[in-house]
């Protein structure tokens, strides 16, 4: 191999490395890269490292919203009581949901609420439904009330509520 075709052998590796950072920086909100720094991103799929010292990458997180959410279980009480019983309030629920597209038909990430029932999740904008993750039974079945619309750089506040089915 002669010299010039190690040069373009070479050029060729650096413009796939180069391409392969771009994507996984693009593509993945949890990853940031700067000029000789190694970014790290670890999900619950995979886990993705990737070292530059190319020039500054803009920062995927600038094209993201955040989802910030609560999930309630209830009710918990067969019978509901006004006054309302402080003890038959819905709880805070930990659990798997969905977020999908507007329509329903297409998953974009399985999350989960932690023990307070809180979630924060990031992703494009644009306009999304939460619902449950029923892979192991139907009930509670968890939603929220309508589509959650999410901007660019912005947090977006919901609740899902999830029914125990008690009446």
């Amino acid at each position: 191999m002669n010299i010039k075709s190690k040069t373009i052998a070479g050029l060729i590796l650096i413009a796939a490395f180069v391409t392969t950072i771009a994507v996984i920086v693009l593509l993945n909100p949890n990853v940031s890269v700067a000029p000789t720094q190694t970014a790290t991103t670890t999900s619950p799929v995979a886990t993705s490292t990737a070292t530059s010292t190319s020039a500054p990458a803009p920062k995927a997180n600038l094209l993201l919203g955040t989802i910030i959410g609560t999930v309630k279980l209830g009710p918990t009480c067969p019978v509901m009581r006004i006054p309302p019983d402080p003890a038959c309030a819905d709880k805070p629920y930990q659990t798997r949901l969905i977020l999908t597209s507007s329509d329903g038909s297409r998953t974009i990430t399985n999350f989960s609420s932690d023990t307070r029932g809180e979630f924060k999740i990031k992703v494009l904008p644009g306009d999304y439904l939460i619902r449950s993750d029923n892979s192991q039974s139907m009930l509670p079945r968890c939603s929220v009330n309508g589509t959650i619309t999410v901007k660019a750089n912005k947090e977006t506040e919901t609740t899902v509520y999830c029914d125990t089915g008690i009446r």
